[in-house]
C-alpha cells in the first residue's frame, strides 16, 4: 500500500525554534563604533596603544589590518567582561593525608575567558549561560594543568562536548545557524547607512523646488 501523502499544511511547517542569527562584530547602536569609524588609521593605532597599555603581553591587540578590522577589535575590547569566579581549591595527597590548596587560573584560561566574552557569539548568550562558561573555564583550565596525558585527553573531550552548546566552534555555529558577519559586510552596511543618512539631509532639487504648484489651477467659484 503506497504511503499516504502529508497534507500540504503539514509539509509547509518549518522549525520555528531555530536560532538563526547574523553575529555582528560591530553593533549598529554602538556609540564607540561610530567614533572609531570616523578616525584615521593613525588615530586607530594610537587608540590601540592606549588599550594595550592596560593588557597583558599575551593579550595585546595587533595594529595591522584594514580599518574595519581595527574598529571591530577596539569595540570588542571595550565590552564589559564578567569577572572570573574564584578557582575551586585542589586536593593534594590521598586519603586522610589529603588537604586543600588554593590555586589561581592558568594564564591561558584567563586569555580564553577574555576572548570568548569579546567574541561575536557573546551577544547571543543569556545571563544563565554564564554558569556554562564557568564550567567550560574549569575544563579549559584542566587541559593546561593536567598532570598526565590521559587526564588532558579526558578534559579536552569534555571541553569539545560542552562548548558546542555555546557556538564556540565553526561546526556548532552552523548547527545553530549563526553566521559571523565579515569585515567587508560590516563595511558595506556602514556605507549604506551613511548614504541613507546623507539622502535624508539632502535638500530638495532645484527642479522640484521650481515646479509649478498643481494647486495653482484651482479657481474660486462665484
Amino acid at each position: 500500500m503506497p504511503a499516504r501523502k502529508k497534507d500540504p499544511s503539514v509539509r509547509a511547517r518549518r522549525n520555528k525554534t531555530a536560532g538563526r542569527a547574523t553575529l555582528r562584530r560591530v553593533p549598529e547602536n554602538t556609540t564607540n563604533a561610530e567614533a572609531y569609524g570616523s578616525m584615521t588609521l593613525v588615530q586607530l593605532r594610537e587608540a590601540i596603544d592606549v588599550v594595550n597599555a592596560g593588557r597583558p603581553a599575551d593579550a595585546q591587540l595587533p595594529k595591522r589590518g584594514a580599518k574595519a578590522a581595527l574598529v571591530e577589535m577596539l569595540v570588542a575590547a571595550e565590552r564589559q567582561i564578567p569577572d572570573m569566579p574564584a578557582h575551586p581549591p585542589r586536593f593534594v595527597g590521598e586519603g586522610e593525608d589529603s588537604y586543600e590548596v588554593d590555586v589561581d587560573w592558568h594564564p591561558q584560561t584567563e586569555a580564553w575567558w577574555n576572548e570568548v566574552w569579546t567574541s561575536p557569539m557573546a551577544s547571543e548568550w543569556d545571563d544563565s549561560d554564564r554558569h556554562n562558561l564557568f564550567v567550560l573555564a574549569l575544563l579549559y583550565d584542566d587541559i593546561w594543568t593536567a598532570s598526565t596525558p590521559k587526564m588532558r585527553k579526558e578534559a579536552m573531550a569534555e571541553f569539545r562536548l560542552q562548548r558546542a552548546d555555546l557556538g564556540l566552534s565553526p561546526y556548532s555555529r552552523r548547527r545553530l545557524e549563526w553566521t559571523i558577519e565579515s569585515a567587508d559586510e560590516a563595511k558595506d552596511r556602514g556605507e549604506q547607512r551613511r548614504q541613507r543618512r546623507a539622502e535624508s539631509h539632502r535638500p530638495a532639487s532645484k527642479a522640484a523646488a521650481g515646479a509649478e504648484d498643481p494647486r495653482n489651477i484651482l479657481r474660486s467659484v462665484k
